[in-house]
């Protein structure tokens, strides 16, 4: 809570669908800080993401510090939930708390269109831990193949 205020002083808060490419390239910078191994294509995810837009079924949430984009995520929903995809921040500005804003923001958004949100959980231990602070649950998933 103390970040959610620290940060909504600091920063400004849109839910603009239309820069989609700001949005891909934080969440760039996030994966390959994390060395992730696999870096989908731009082309792949800027066109899912105007597809989702164009079917109204996403909604992009970006925090500004001094009118530069610093921290964005990237939301898809259906009737019952919304669906943190993925998003990501500029590392110079951690500090601001901007991420945790965001999540904030899309938790308020999942609220006032009545569905849950669900932050798709993470492999990363620290990814695990973050999503944990909110309050968000473990819920374990099964893969069984022959």
């Amino acid at each position: 809570r103390r970040q959610i205020r620290k940060s909504n002083k600091l920063c400004a808060v849109t839910s603009d669908n239309s820069d989609a490419n700001t949005t891909w390239q934080l969440a760039k910078q996030s994966l390959l800080r994390q060395r992730a191994p696999l870096i989908p294509e731009d082309t792949f995810v800027l066109e899912l993401m105007a597809n989702a837009n164009v079917y109204g079924v996403s909604k992009i949430f970006t925090a500004y510090y001094n009118d530069i984009a610093i921290a964005s995520i990237f939301l898809v929903y259906d009737d019952r939930f919304v669906y943190y995809l993925f998003g990501g921040y500029d590392d110079t500005y951690a500090s601001t708390g901007a991420k945790t804003l965001l999540f904030w923001n899309a938790i308020l958004y999942a609220k006032e269109k009545g569905l849950h949100f669900n932050f798709e959980g993470s492999m990363l231990k620290g990814v695990e831990q973050y999503f944990r602070s909110f309050g968000a649950q473990l819920q374990p998933v099964h893969f069984i193949w022959k």
